[in-house]
């Protein structure tokens, strides 16, 4: 396979470089670096950089002049990439682990990617965490060697993996003016940890700070931590005619695509944006303005699963002729957009053009089938018959599914394109003077004759054998040549990923020949298997030859199904989704318990009886998206699924209770968690401890799983410098107690969920936990999150920070929240998801301190249903007036909707606490005031600019550091009357209670 991109002579190119001196160029004969010609250009000049990989960063600044710009291009758009990463290969099995793979690496990776799905896998601690996650990685760096869990666990092979080694930008230009951008390609520039510069807190393939005046027209950027950014006080500035897709960060969730974070006067247009990654929160993979000034616009861009936002102080934004698929609008799209699911309904299909192939088009589209009729107008719904009928249109004519027995004979400016996915078959092909033809996705069985024909394009074709004749700036791009290709006198030609059996070109057709990743002689098949060299080794990532990238579903595989443990009374059941993250069913005895989606699952069976054997089995309503590439779109697997009826059998003799020292009896927390059984403690002594809890076992009634900090000792839960996400998680448990115990520096991640993670179980108990969520920069992830969770009882625990918010339910029928402190959270201190008012959520002898000061119009407490809050005894410390304080947002009062709907959430109605005491008599002895509390003696006032204050005063920043805070920080003062409430108990933490 030759993956390099063509050579040229330096004969050829002197012409092009020796008009005028103000012509550089990085190639032969010119500068042998990016960086090098970069630093010569003045106003005026031009810099073309001729095809090739170029494994560099290059930042500058540069000042050109409206009337003299400067402009860096590459020599045919699309040719020139810009690299910051490598091709992984030589993997074996990972001994000991299932679905790991292993090789050696010898430098530090920041990210692993796969061309074959464009997505990016997430960095784990060690190659036992990447046994036990899909889509992740792990360098042992001291032995240089790199562990892979693919998406779909197939070796790693199969999806073309490579590694981001440059933890640097792209192409960076800072303080520029009047420079133009053209044609470049960026790939493989991010970073694994977390950067704390304020508003790039990740790596672009190409980013342009504090810029005026400048142009970036026909890149592409995929495969980076960020995609395009134009950040700063930037202004008068183009994006037009890019394509940013798979760019992913785990460190800003805010279009990683293409976004302008502050700029005005910036248009983009013309764009194409695509994001591949499951989970993708609201305003990933997006095309973005974030805040900013006046004179933005926002014009006929694409964006296919992901967003079009507009977001901040941007009223006078323009947002026109947009297309959105699969995602939403951060703003309405009114009648001049357009926003789909990403799976087209019938009415879509019927409207537009070709959604699958996202042409959005209503008119001057016209449409053939085999069972149309020439008499026809040539509409989707009343279709021509004949391509002879169809050659005298003069716009696209797309050809719908089937076998057409005929020639095909194409005149000027003629674009011939195949409808949806479908197979679609012509008998041969003929374009005799005629420029600007275009072919796309046909079937020919026998041969294609061109000649006199400029600029033709044929694109995703299967051609008999295919003979150019006297047409130059031809573009052959992704087809599947059988027979001969033969080109003749036709100079300036693209050939891109092609397959091509054999092939011929005379002297003058190699003259400004673009070649890249062009294979010969492959034998391939309509469908191609999993590990076909073929699939993504093509340009930008893509497959090489007419391939498209399908999917077809199938039964889901259930695998590794094992019991992990059993008591008397409990069972733990433990499986994997290995092709896919998923939701599952355990069925038993006439229940069922569903499970979250993921790719590990795990479901503890309480109250059982001792000695007896239970069946049960496991079984799942999604089917497995298979990744298929496929000329066209391949029929249905009609398999059925079979699901095993299994046995488990409880231990007939009871647990003794023990105490599971840490460290001690074991090393890590996680050691005892896989140990623990029901009436355990593991008792955790001083120091801090950087991992992910998973428990596994469950508690039961009389006999919990404690999980507590030793008497009198510090015991610190830390996201390894905001690394992981989660501390514990709980899947489907019962009866665990995490007691004592505090946490920092993690990292908000929505896709892997919160600190505690909770999914399913009953009868937690979390208390005397302390939150330090203080960050330099960037958002802190919710601490609590639950779902589907009964009576989870939260206690005696401080919150400080969290996004948005330190406590987040779902459906968790009896929470109760009781004397807590919740401390500048980022949006409110808790939200509770309650699908019926029935479903009550208690939180009573609260201290809620106030919001940081830019969120005060936030309500403190958001409650789906009103009615289903049992709130009373708290205090509101807020920093205005609490009697104009909102103090619960809520979507349902009395069982009547209120509020409205808001692309990015729901937008409820805002209550007072008077109303909340005069509409549902909650609250009724709760107050607002200053509890004169060490940790904030004052709030400072609202202030939607300056942070300074607020940061020194509430958050007691110096510096780049924090001051200590501890429990005795949040306690009210003895003497201050709001200490305690009107039934004479403590608001807040009881001191008693840290005793």
């Amino acid at each position: 396979m030759n993956k390099e991109y063509g050579l040229f002579a330096a004969l050829l190119l002197a012409p092009l470089f020796s008009l005028h001196a103000a012509e550089h160029n990085v190639g032969p004969g010119g500068f042998k670096t990016i960086t090098e010609g970069v630093a010569a250009l003045k106003p005026g000049d031009t810099l073309t950089i001729m095809p090739g990989e170029y494994r560099e960063t290059v930042s500058a600044t540069l000042v050109g002049a409206a009337k003299a710009p400067i402009t860096i291009r590459a020599w045919r758009a699309g040719s020139v990439l810009l690299r910051g990463d490598l091709d992984l290969k030589d993997f074996k099995p990972a001994p000991g682990l299932r679905d790991v793979f292993v090789t050696e690496v010898g430098r530090p990776v920041e990210s692993v990617f796969e061309h074959s799905t464009f997505r990016t896998l997430e960095p784990k601690m060690s190659a036992v965490e990447v046994e036990l996650s899909l889509m992740s990685f792990y360098q042992d760096e001291k032995n240089n060697l790199l562990y892979v869990h693919a998406s779909d666990s197939l070796p790693p092979e199969c999806h073309a993996m490579g590694a981001s080694i440059t933890n640097a930008n792209g192409l960076l230009l800072t303080g520029s003016k009047h420079v133009i951008i053209d044609g470049l390609s960026f790939t493989g520039f991010s970073h694994r940890d977390y950067d704390p510069q304020q508003g790039s807190r990740t790596r672009w393939g190409l980013m342009l700070k504090d810029c005026e005046s400048c142009s970036v027209r026909r890149c592409t950027s995929y495969l980076n931590s960020g995609g395009i950014h134009l950040l700063g006080k930037g202004r008068g500035c183009v994006v037009e005619d890019c394509t940013a897709f798979g760019n992913w960060s785990r460190h800003v969730d805010i279009g990683n695509n293409i976004v302008g974070w502050g700029v005005a006067g910036t248009t983009f247009q013309h764009n194409r944006v695509e994001g591949h990654m499951p989970d993708a929160g609201t305003s990933r993979n997006d095309i973005t303005f974030y805040s900013g000034g006046d004179g933005c616009a926002m014009l006929d861009n694409l964006a296919i699963n992901a967003s079009v936002m507009i977001k901040g102080d941007l009223k006078d934004a323009v947002q026109r002729g947009n297309v959105c698929v699969g995602r939403k609008f951060y703003r309405p799209p009114g009648a001049e957009n357009i926003e789909l699911p990403s799976g087209a309904t019938p009415s879509d299909a019927a409207r537009f053009a070709d959604v699958l192939n996202h042409d959005y088009r209503m008119v001057n589209v016209f449409f053939v089938s085999p069972s149309g009729n020439d008499e026809n107008p040539g509409t989707k719904a009343r279709p021509w018959k004949t391509l002879a009928r169809a050659a005298g249109a003069c716009s696209t004519v797309y050809l719908m599914a089937g076998e057409y027995d005929e020639a095909l004979v194409a005149g000027a400016k003629a674009d011939f394109r195949r409808h949806g996915h479908d197979r679609v078959a012509v008998k041969e092909v003929f374009i005799r003077d005629a420029p600007g033809v275009r072919l796309n996705g046909l079937q020919v069985h026998e041969k294609v004759t061109v000649s006199g024909s400029e600029d033709l394009r044929i694109e995703f074709c299967t051609l008999g054998s295919l003979s150019i004749h006297k047409s130059p700036k031809l573009v052959l791009a992704h087809n599947w040549i059988k027979g001969q290709l033969t080109v003749d006198e036709s100079r300036g030609g693209s050939l891109i990923s092609n397959v091509v059996a054999e092939r011929r070109l005379d002297a003058e057709s190699l003259v400004e020949l673009w070649e890249h990743s062009n294979v010969a002689g492959a034998a391939v098949s309509e469908i191609l298997p999993d590990d076909s060299a073929l699939i993504g080794r093509g340009l930008h990532g893509s497959t090489i030859g007419p391939f498209l990238r399908l999917s077809r579903t199938r039964p889901l595989p259930i695998s590794k199904v094992s019991v992990h443990d059993v008591t008397t009374t409990t069972a733990t059941l433990e499986w994997s989704t290995p092709t896919q993250a998923a939701a599952t069913t355990l069925e038993w005895g006439g229940a069922k318990v569903e499970t979250p989606r993921g790719s590990q699952h795990s479901v503890s069976l309480t109250g059982l009886q001792p000695g007896k054997a239970y069946e049960f089995r496991i079984t799942s309503r999604r089917k497995d998206e298979q990744r298929v590439f496929a000329l066209h779109q391949p029929p249905a697997d009609k398999t059925q699924a079979v699901y095993e009826i299994q046995t488990v059998t409880t231990a007939a003799e009871p647990h003794t209770a023990r105490t599971l020292h840490v460290p001690g009896d074991f090393k890590t927390i996680n050691d005892a968690a896989n140990a623990a059984r029901a009436g355990d403690t593991v008792l955790i002594h001083a120091g801090v401890y950087e991992e992910t809890v998973r428990v596994r076992s469950s508690g039961d009634v009389g006999a919990p799983i404690t999980f507590a900090a030793a008497p009198g000792e510090v015991v610190w839960m830390d996201g390894s410098e905001r690394f992981r996400a989660n501390a514990f998680i709980l899947p489907q448990k019962h009866r665990i107690i995490l007691d004592g115990l505090r946490f920092r520096h993690f990292r908000f991640a929505p896709e892997l969920g919160p600190i505690i993670h909770i999914t399913g179980g009953s009868n937690h108990i979390i208390r005397r936990c302390f939150h330090d969520g203080r960050e330099l920069e960037g958002y802190v992830g919710t601490f609590i999150g639950a779902t589907n969770t009964h009576e989870l009882l939260v206690e005696n625990s401080v919150f400080i920070n969290g996004m948005g918010e330190a406590i987040g339910a779902s459906n968790c029928p009896d929470l109760t929240v009781r004397h807590c402190v919740f401390y500048n959270n980022f949006i409110r201190a808790m939200t509770a998801h309650m699908e019926t008012p029935d479903v009550l959520v208690h939180f009573h002898h609260n201290l809620v301190c106030d919001s940081i000061p830019t969120k005060v119009n936030n309500a403190l407490l958001r409650i789906w249903h009103a009615d289903a809050l049992r709130s009373d005894h708290n205090l509101f410390y807020t920093r205005i007036p609490g009697d104009q304080r909102r103090i619960v947002e809520t979507a349902y009062v009395h069982g009547q909707k209120v509020g409205h709907e808001d692309p990015a959430t729901y937008r409820g109605e805002n209550l007072l606490l008077a109303e909340m005491q005069t509409k549902f008599r909650q609250e009724l002895n709760t107050f607002t005031g200053n509890p004169g509390i060490g940790a904030a003696p004052r709030l400072v006032p609202r202030n939607d600019n300056d942070e300074r204050e607020w940061r020194a005063v509430e958050l007691h920043r110096e510096g780049d550091s924090f001051a200590p805070l501890d429990f005795k920080d949040f306690f009210p003062g003895a003497e201050n009357p709001s200490s305690k409430a009107s039934d004479g108990v403590p608001v807040g933490v009881v001191p008693e209670a840290l005793r």
